[in-house]
Formats: C-alpha cells, sequence, structure tokens
C-alpha cells in the first residue's frame, strides 16, 4: 500500500512537473508507474503499456529540444532564427536555470534572426513562434503524463 502511495505522489509532481520548467515531469510519472508495477509484480501492468510509456517519455525530451525550433520554422523564421532557437534551449538552461528553457530559445530565436534578417520586427516573430512552439509542445507532454496517470487510476481500480 505504501508504494501505491508513493507511485501516486509521483504521477502527481509528473502532472505539476510538465507545467514547471524544467522540472521532470514525465520521467517522474513513468518512476511512478514503473514502482507501482514492481510492487505488484506486475500482474496487470502490461508490458506493452511499459514499452510506450518508456518511448512517450524518451518523445517529451525530444519536444522539449525541439518544439520551440519547430515554431520558429512554423512562422518562417531563417536558418539563424531555427538555430537560434535551437542553441538558446541549451544555453538557456545552463544560463537562466529552470526559467531557460522558456527564455533561452526565445532570447535565441530573436537575436539569431535580428543576426540574419537585421528586421525587428522579423525577430520578433520568430520569437513569438518559438514561444508557440513552446506552448504546443507542453500541451503535448502534459497530453502525455495525463495518459500516464489515467493508465495508473486505471491500475489502481483494476
Amino acid at each position: 500500500m505504501i508504494w501505491a502511495i508513493i507511485a501516486g505522489i509521483l504521477v502527481l509532481l509528473g502532472v505539476v512537473g510538465t507545467i514547471v520548467p524544467f522540472f521532470p515531469g514525465a520521467p517522474l510519472a513513468l518512476i511512478g508507474l514503473l514502482l507501482y508495477g514492481y510492487s505488484t509484480d506486475f500482474t496487470n501492468f502490461s508490458g506493452w503499456a511499459a514499452a510506450t510509456f518508456i518511448a512517450l517519455t524518451f518523445l517529451t525530451f525530444v519536444i522539449d529540444m525541439l518544439g520551440p525550433v519547430l515554431g520558429a520554422r512554423g512562422t518562417r523564421a531563417s536558418h539563424y532564427g531555427t538555430t537560434g532557437a535551437f542553441l538558446g534551449v541549451i544555453i538557456g538552461v545552463a544560463a537562466f536555470g529552470p526559467l531557460g528553457i522558456v527564455i533561452g530559445p526565445l532570447l535565441g530565436a530573436f537575436l539569431g534572426e535580428l543576426y540574419g534578417s537585421l528586421s525587428v520586427e522579423r525577430a520578433v516573430h520568430a520569437a513569438w513562434g518559438t514561444f508557440a512552439g513552446f506552448v504546443i509542445g507542453t500541451a503535448i507532454n502534459l497530453g502525455i503524463v495525463f495518459s500516464m496517470a489515467g493508465y495508473f487510476v486505471y491500475l489502481l481500480l483494476k
């Protein structure tokens, strides 16, 4: 019973962590699911579900890295703007900590597009697209984590 409570807390932290920048939402939810599965000897826990949720957790990392870049690309940002957004994800986390996952790509896309086009208007447009990509990526990640939470509830009720 204690393992189910701990697993539930981890899944709940995973949901919260999806919204809080740089908090490992999907990995926490996955650990909670796997902990629950382990504590019940995986009696009701499907191997396919475990493999699917592991793959989806890796997908969330890709979304976090490429979401802002695809958002910039969606606004027809130049190569400089999209490269700036990508580098901004990496450098932003190192320079600004948890908020860097948001600030870095915005600043990177803005500076990259400004360098490439010399247009403040295009640079702002690229930064806006980067933010939109971040928001859409977060929504997708939240959907993934909610599916893990739903599966956890399903396992509890089974």
